[in-house]
């Protein structure tokens, strides 16, 4: 990793061990060499990473799940992504604004998605189920918005939505953020390109 990059990334992890933070690389590490997210395929790949390829790949396996059973897990993924919002913000114009719903049994989820979208990629980096029916209203969209906000600079950044994302007062709270919207397909834009591909 660069030196710049460690640097602009390190604040956001201060707060855990060195422990974390080492699992954390060498996880991301065998997830990239992997190129699976299966935790069954990916502690085939820790032996090497650690230099230690006779230890069986049970003990791998126990390792994984150990750092997915944290306690700080919630704050370590908040982290990371923060750490992704940092590393990628000038290389990011727009912003995804989705939801999808479905039900799990008798409770209805409600996704309410804001992502990145980095080479025709979208990465989540904020999400909040409204664990309702139906659309959500300006009054839930404004209260996501403002939470991703206090997390993250969007100031400058596109929004891109689905047309049941309007409202005048919807495009005013976003305008005052220092949010653009695309309110109409942007015919010609990389993002729109990129969608289509």
């Amino acid at each position: 990793m660069l030196p710049a990059t460690f640097q602009q990334i390190t604040p956001h992890l201060a707060p855990f061990s060195r422990g974390i933070i080492k699992n954390l690389f060498l996880i991301a590490q065998a997830l990239l060499t992997s190129r699976s997210s299966n935790l069954n395929t990916v502690k085939d790949r820790l032996g090497a990473l650690l230099g230690k390829a006779n230890r069986q790949p049970a003990s791998h396996y126990k390792r994984l799940i150990r750092f997915f059973n944290t306690s700080q897990l919630h704050q370590l993924t908040r982290a990371i992504l923060r750490c992704t919002v940092t590393l990628l913000s000038g290389r990011v114009r727009y912003l995804i604004l989705d939801a999808t719903t479905w039900r799990l049994g008798q409770k209805n989820v409600h996704l309410l998605v804001l992502s990145l979208l980095y080479q025709g990629v979208a990465i989540p980096i904020l999400w909040r189920d409204l664990d309702k029916k139906g659309h959500s209203n300006a009054r839930e969209r404004q209260s996501f918005m403002e939470e991703a906000t206090q997390l993250y600079n969007l100031k400058g950044k596109i929004l891109l939505a689905d047309r049941e994302y309007t409202g005048q007062l919807w495009f005013t709270f976003l305008h005052q953020q220092g949010i653009d919207c695309a309110g109409s397909p942007v015919r010609d834009s990389p993002a729109t390109r990129m969608l289509q591909a």
